[in-house]
């Protein structure tokens, strides 16, 4: 599970801009129920990840953050392999294949749209 450590660590899978999610009191996901979803709102994390003068506390937040991205992370691909799992039992791993990829295409288009607007 080094990958979703990783794209928390670097910031590859969840974009949150401040500009954006300042006031978002919406989870990281609505479709999504791990702990940092049910606990956290985009708002919440922009908070941790604000430039802060005191040196140890920016560094707690920075971890706080990191560490709540990690979870999800986590969560979401666990989520994903058991579906992926499922499907492949129950024969219909393709239906889900164009599912899943589908959704997620839709969702990377829309962050690039948004980032070529900003």
């Amino acid at each position: 599970l080094v990958h979703p450590a990783e794209s928390a660590k670097t910031h590859n899978i969840l974009v949150l801009k401040e500009s954006q999610h300042k006031n978002d009191n919406n989870p990281i996901s609505r479709h999504c129920s791990c702990h940092v979803c049910n606990t956290m709102t985009r708002s919440d994390l922009i908070k941790l990840k604000a430039h802060n003068a005191d040196e140890e506390l920016r560094n707690k937040n920075k971890a706080i953050y990191r560490s709540a991205l990690t979870s999800h992370n986590i969560a979401f691909v666990s989520k994903l392999m058991s579906d992926i799992r499922s499907a492949i039992k129950e024969k219909r791993f393709e239906a889900l294949k164009k599912e899943w990829l589908g959704v997620t295409f839709k969702q990377l288009t829309t962050q690039n749209s948004r980032r070529l607007e900003s």
